[in-house]
């Protein structure tokens, strides 16, 4: 697993509270879309 903090086995494609807290923490990955309202978000805040 390349980001093990992300825990990208623990959710199977759907975000769980985990792993948006995750993202909070850690940062949004290129992988992300951006456009998704969650990240989009946190990327607004920054």
């Amino acid at each position: 697993d390349a980001y093990p903090q992300y825990n990208f086995a623990g959710h199977k494609g759907y975000p769980t509270k985990a792993h948006f807290e995750a993202i909070a923490e850690f940062g949004v990955l290129d992988c992300y879309r951006k456009s998704f309202k969650p990240v989009k978000s946190l990327l607004e805040e920054k």
